[in-house]
């Protein structure tokens, strides 16, 4: 492998590629790894016990889909920061579920990377209601039913009672 590695991309397991690397000798680390998101929520008391005794346990026994794809442990975080020059930056993906994982096995590699550190920056993408769910006709309808069932005759809202809406646009 050259020293130079100038507008170089490299394809293959990050395991295996940046053992092959040496120290502070790059800029950029760019990574969407396996999330870890499984068919159930990971046991965090296990995987951080594991983790600070410094075994890479699996997060899941499957990952997303049924595949082995497990989300890295702080072993892969240390050879990133390992390779990554000082004022260099590592970019990685993550899941919504377990980005605290990601996070906290990146700050356990971190911290052992003398002049390296973690400052992170979030964008959080949530989706969850259909397009066409009005959240507004929900919650009125579950008000009307609540007071419904207290017993009270509900006949409608007064004038200074209603409900506020926001303009259509």
């Amino acid at each position: 492998m050259s020293d130079d590695f100038r507008n170089q991309i490299f394809l293959g397991d990050c395991q295996e590629v940046l053992k092959g690397l040496p120290s502070d000798s790059i800029d950029l680390v760019f990574v969407d790894p396996p999330y870890g998101l499984g068919d159930k929520f990971p046991d965090m008391q296990r995987i951080l016990s594991a983790w600070l005794a410094g075994d890479d346990t699996k997060v899941n026994n499957l990952d997303f889909m049924g595949r082995q794809w497990q989300l890295p442990g702080p072993k892969v975080w240390e050879q990133a920061f390992r390779v990554l020059k000082s004022d260099g930056f590592l970019c990685s993906f993550g899941g919504t579920r377990t980005q605290d994982l990601l996070m906290v096995a990146m700050s356990l590699a971190a911290e052992k990377q003398q002049g390296k550190y973690l400052t992170t920056v979030c964008w959080a993408y949530a989706s969850g209601f259909p397009k066409s769910l009005s959240v507004e006709k929900v919650l009125e309808k579950d008000i009307i039913e609540a007071i419904q069932k207290s017993g009270i005759e509900f006949t409608g809202w007064e004038e200074d009672e209603q409900p506020v809406r926001e303009k259509d646009q």
